[in-house]
């Protein structure tokens, strides 16, 4: 028999390890990596397709053992929905982050690009984009079941399907029901997550100069925004800057489409008057000629 290479790495088996690190920290109380016994009354009995006559015939249980991590997990709706809330949320709640954010988000991001650019693969998540929205999830396949996870992230949504069958489809029960409950839900929660911005950034407003150009910033009602004034659409391509929490007078550049100084520290220099002097965008000095 071949080694456990969890054991060898952290010196409990596989099972115990996720149970430890993951389920018993996020609360899944109703998912486990060990074969399940198939007399359980909790678990969903699984059939195969329906056939021409329209009878199904029940589907065998299957022990995936070898690849245990791909594809011997039995869970439930709740669960993976205490899942999906690690995946969309920025801290810890009740101690349950059991992952930094940027390794999340990692996971979460394209790492191979398929040649039509609408779809890839992040860290154990297939990533699309349809309907001008982006989401990334994943699916399950085994006799007799057929399952999907898909996140919404930018809406802050997820929906779970978990059929019992050969021919099941939760592709079809997952996209309908974000086209019915997604736009509500999304309309709902940036309604209650906007918020008035800070007072006091209106000391950074203004316009800036250097030699390349001028740029100007506007205290807006959910924040700060960086424009240049001279683009035929200032707006389309404002930058957003979010403050950096712990950092005075300190922001994180958002650009749309990640050109840019996106990322970058933009950090406001005050003078003696209490007002912005200057801004550094990333190494780069942009001298404040006029202030609102």
């Amino acid at each position: 028999m071949a080694p456990d290479p969890a054991l060898s790495v952290s010196g409990e088996p596989y099972p115990a390890y996720v149970q430890r690190q993951i389920l018993d920290p996020l609360g899944m109380k109703d998912t486990s990596v060990t074969a399940p016994d198939p007399a359980d009354p909790r678990l969903a009995r699984p059939y195969g397709r329906r056939m021409p006559d329209g009878s199904r015939a029940p589907a065998p249980h299957v022990d995936t053992r070898a690849i245990t991590a791909a594809a011997n997990m039995t869970t439930s709706v709740t669960d993976l929905a205490r899942f999906a809330m690690l995946q969309l949320r920025d801290g810890p709640q009740d101690g349950a982050q059991i992952l930094r954010r940027s390794t999340l988000r990692e996971m979460q991001r394209i790492h191979w690009l398929e040649p039509d650019w609408q779809a890839g693969w992040g860290l154990g998540f297939r990533i699309m984009r349809s309907g001008g929205k982006t989401h990334f999830g994943h699916g399950g396949s085994l006799p007799g079941y057929r399952t999907l996870l898909r996140i919404w992230p930018a809406d802050k949504l997820a929906v779970i399907a978990m059929t019992n069958a050969d021919d099941g489809t939760p592709e079809l029960f997952v996209d309908r029901a974000q086209q019915y409950v997604g736009p509500p839900i999304a309309k709902a929660t940036a309604r209650d997550e906007k918020r008035a911005p800070d007072p006091a950034w209106q000391r950074y407003a203004g316009r800036y100069r250097n030699r390349w150009g001028d740029v100007q910033v506007l205290l807006v009602d959910d924040g700060l925004l960086l424009i240049e004034p001279s683009l035929p659409d200032p707006m389309a391509m404002a930058t957003r800057l979010h403050p950096i929490e712990g950092r005075e007078h300190t922001f994180r550049a958002d650009d749309k489409d990640g050109y840019g100084s996106h990322g970058e520290a933009v950090v406001f220099e005050l003078g003696p008057d209490g007002r912005a002097r200057r801004m550094r965008v990333g190494q780069n000095y942009i001298d404040a000629v006029e202030s609102w």
